[in-house]
């Protein structure tokens, strides 16, 4: 089984930057592979600059979710997927994993994207009141007054 350390994940992204810009990212020697700095961002129609590429959690326990958000977060990753689908305690080691990082990156130097799932609601009226409570219960979860962005998982 392949480890991910913070470093075979900043290569493995700095790959994927020459895919998709096709500008290799080079290392000074010595340097430890880290994409801190160079992952590309997108100017979004409001003016916020997003990074391209987001870390987002998967179904872990919520001592693997904070290692593993510190861990991308170390690896340079700016742009934080954290969705409602992983669960709140895996959420909620996510907003943990962030504060604790905050010797690594500031918040104002995050991309925050938080999500809502309601694909069981069936009326107008009823995916309103769904979104809206689960929206706010994004904002109570990763402890944070503003999101980034708001997806919504349908």
């Amino acid at each position: 089984m392949l480890i991910m350390t913070p470093a075979r994940v900043a290569v493995l992204l700095k790959l994927y930057i020459f895919k998709i810009v096709g500008e290799q990212i080079p290392l000074a020697r010595g340097e430890e592979p880290s994409i801190a700095y160079n992952v590309p961002s997108i100017r979004l129609n409001n003016g916020v600059m997003m990074p391209i590429m987001a870390f987002g959690a998967n179904l872990w326990s919520p001592e693997v979710c904070r290692k593993a958000t510190i861990d991308a977060l170390q690896a340079g990753f700016r742009n934080i997927w954290s969705s409602e689908i992983v669960g709140t305690g895996c959420q909620s080691a996510q907003a943990k994993a962030m504060q604790e990082a905050f010797h690594i990156v500031s918040r104002e130097n995050l991309f925050l994207t938080g999500t809502v799932d309601t694909a069981s609601c069936s009326t107008e009226q009823q995916c309103y009141k769904q979104t809206k409570s689960q929206a706010e219960m994004q904002f109570k979860v990763l402890g944070e007054k503003n999101l980034d962005m708001l997806m919504l998982d349908y």
